[in-house]
């Protein structure tokens, strides 16, 4: 499973790719140097000497979308279904059951279940199932550490 996907900028001289696209933080590269976005926008240069601005939007890490000229060029979650989306917060439901051990267990969890959605080799039901049952496992856990099992 290749982490890196070629993002099509019209008039683009260097190539622009995407790395990082089945995780959380992902890089944008010009010929496969990374490129440091400027005021949270990336500038790509085109043909005839200028430049035009790529930009993120999205608050779901790893879910963002760059849009180029307000026409999107690539999403990085496309293939991830809504109700795979809203699976991923399962975790957090663990800050319920213990505040001081749900947290952080959560948090992780929230960040593993990114990846694990977006693993497009893993059959759909699978990614679905899986953050249902680490949770169950989380939970079956904090409640052996704090006695109340």
């Amino acid at each position: 499973m290749d982490n890196t996907e070629t993002v099509k900028v019209k008039g683009a001289k260097p190539k622009v790719e995407v790395t990082g696209v089945h995780g959380v933080f992902y890089k944008v590269l010009l010929d496969g140097e990374p490129i440091k976005p400027t005021k949270g926008k990336w500038l790509i240069p085109v043909s005839g000497g200028k430049t035009v601005q790529m930009t993120s939007r999205g608050l779901l890490p790893g879910f963002q979308k760059l849009f180029v000229g307000g026409e999107e060029v690539f999403d990085l979650g496309a293939d991830v279904s809504l109700v795979e989306k809203i699976i991923m917060f399962v975790p957090l439901v663990l800050i319920f059951l213990n505040p001081i051990l749900g947290l952080p267990l959560g948090l992780i969890m929230f960040f593993m279940n990114i990846t694990l959605v977006k693993n497009s080799v893993m059959p759909r039901p699978l990614r679905m199932a899986l953050p249902l049952i680490n949770t169950a496992a989380a939970a079956f856990i904090i409640l052996l550490l704090t006695g109340a099992v």
